[in-house]
């Protein structure tokens, strides 16, 4: 991310995937959270799970639920994945986010 490299944004965006279950949601309204907007959830998510995630509203929008799945980022306490987390939140590269 520092360095602006070009194939960045082809990465991230390798590394993005879905699981067929998580495929299937198109619509929903995700429950407001203190954090940065990402929520911790196994690759085999449950209904427990996206309960968690989602909140029942009498108005839902698009959604489009995806697991990063980059190697050593995976837990957000190590030192690696702080250092990833900050380089995307201070980018100026906003195309990464499209």
């Amino acid at each position: 991310m520092d360095h602006q490299l070009p194939s960045i944004e082809k990465y991230l965006n390798s590394r993005l995937l879905q699981t067929s279950i998580i495929a299937k949601m198109k619509k929903g309204c995700i429950r407001p959270t203190d954090s940065t907007g990402i929520s911790v959830a196994p690759f085999w998510i449950s209904h427990t799970e996206i309960s968690k995630i989602l909140q029942p509203a009498p108005i839902e929008t698009d959604i489009r639920l995806e697991f990063v799945d980059i190697p050593n980022i995976h837990s957000y306490v190590s030192e690696h994945a702080q250092v990833f987390f900050e380089s995307i939140a201070y980018t100026e590269d906003m195309q990464i986010f499209d």
